[in-house]
């Protein structure tokens, strides 16, 4: 991944090659899931986005660098996962797959209630950092 950018200088290139990473990333997740545990989740996104949500809300409601917002919603989102994995993990079938939704739709449920909190429906726009060293700034597409 570091060698990357001296051997593809296409910033298009690129793009595809962080996407098909992402979606490398999920399908390894699925299976673990899926293929090991022999369990359907679809609950996979409401993780996703709680992450995000967290590093979104320090981001614009505190001034915390993104690169500390990424490592905090991973966190937020692991210890989310724990007591709702504890819980799910119990179940078997269709039970599981019920409960992982479930989840997600509570979650975003939540997310849609609490406008003071969450910006509901609408979202929000992150604001323009300027140059503030290591703040996700770049002029090209590429993160390069």
């Amino acid at each position: 991944m570091l060698a990357l950018p001296q051997i593809v200088t296409s910033s298009f290139a690129i793009d595809i090659l962080i996407r098909i990473l992402l979606f490398s990333f999920i399908g390894v997740a699925w299976n673990l899931m899926g293929g090991y545990a022999k369990q359907l989740s679809l609950g996979h996104a409401a993780y996703f986005g709680l992450g995000a949500y967290t590093s979104t809300i320090m981001q614009v409601n505190y001034g915390i660098s993104p690169w500390i917002g990424m490592i905090a919603g991973g966190v937020v989102a692991m210890l989310a996962s724990l007591p709702i994995g504890w819980l799910c993990f119990r179940l078997r079938g269709p039970y599981f797959t019920i409960a992982t939704i479930a989840t997600a739709q509570v979650l975003m449920l939540i997310f849609l209630k609490f406008r003071d909190f969450a910006w509901g429906a609408e979202g929000t726009t992150i604001p323009n950092l300027g140059s503030a060293p290591l703040m996700m700034q770049f002029e090209e597409k590429s993160s390069y």
